[in-house]
């Protein structure tokens, strides 16, 4: 039988500050895109409005805004929580890869 020893200490970070930072930047940047397609798919169902809309002008406007609302929501925190899962994976898969020496 083997047994199995789980450490209860506090893992201290291995990753410089600067890399924290990336990552951070990229899981928020990754759940902006993802909350623009996803209100982007939302905003499909809603008609223009035939007095003052409409055209490829609107059209493109209308992707250009959906895609700041995701990009504003995932910045601002309040996105749905993927940032904060990616950038948990992103730094444990970069904690255990080994270091390579030159």
């Amino acid at each position: 039988m083997y047994s199995a020893y789980v450490s209860t200490a506090p893992q201290v970070p291995t990753l410089s500050p600067q890399q924290l930072a990336k990552d951070d930047k990229a899981s928020r940047q990754f759940e902006g895109v993802f909350l623009g397609e996803m209100m982007s798919q939302m905003f499909n169902g809603v008609g223009t409005d035939p007095l003052f809309g409409g055209g490829q002008g609107e059209k493109m406007f209308n992707d250009l805004l959906v895609r700041q609302y995701g990009q504003k929501m995932a910045n601002t925190g309040q996105g749905v929580g993927v940032a904060s899962a990616l950038k948990k994976m992103m730094i444990q898969m970069q904690e255990n890869i080994p270091a390579q020496h030159s």
